[in-house]
């Protein structure tokens, strides 16, 4: 399972890996805080989207690319194609089309970046990944995720993690 559900039963206490904003969102749940109705796409999804369609050495030399001087604006646009030229695995698609469809197709749902290092004490992410909100429809909001996911190496985040010394292989 990849989705932490507050209301329901969790499939992680770990609240690091559900990243920044997803961990703080549960933080405000177990103080009781009234927060909207949220899931949490665990980060061991996109782990299993990247082994499922074999994409770490290839995501890995575009990566490097860009540590060697590439372009990053080109790179970024060659990995959301990529992103979007392969599918979720069939357990991850099945486990969120499920979510898009307990919330009916008139529903309309935000997907948000909820990365390791997005927002800390030492440094915030805010602004840099992207967000798609009115998103309806399960192949919509599987494509606003793929987005957000490849969105974590858009130009200005690498040049972002590169001046707070962070890895662009995370």
């Amino acid at each position: 399972m990849y989705f932490y559900n507050p209301t329901g039963k969790s499939q992680s206490e770990h609240v690091g890996d559900l990243g920044g904003k997803g961990a703080n969102l549960v933080r405000l749940v177990r103080l009781g805080a009234q927060v909207p109705r949220f899931y949490v796409l665990e980060l061991k999804g996109h782990e299993a989207f990247l082994a499922h369609n074999q994409l770490h050495d290839e995501l890995g030399e575009l990566v490097g690319m860009i540590d060697r001087g590439g372009c990053p604006e080109k790179i970024h646009a060659s990995i959301e194609q990529m992103y979007q030229e392969h599918p979720l695995p069939e357990e991850l698609s099945s486990e969120l089309g499920a979510i898009v469809d307990a919330l009916g197709e008139k529903a309309h749902v935000s997907v948000r970046s909820s990365a390791r290092d997005e927002d800390g004490a030492a440094r915030s992410f805010a602004g840099m990944l992207s967000s798609y909100l009115y998103v309806s429809g399960r192949e919509n909001v599987e494509e606003a995720v793929k987005n957000c996911w490849a969105s974590a190496l858009s130009a200005r985040c690498v040049a972002y993690m590169r001046r707070q010394g962070l890895s662009l292989e995370k």
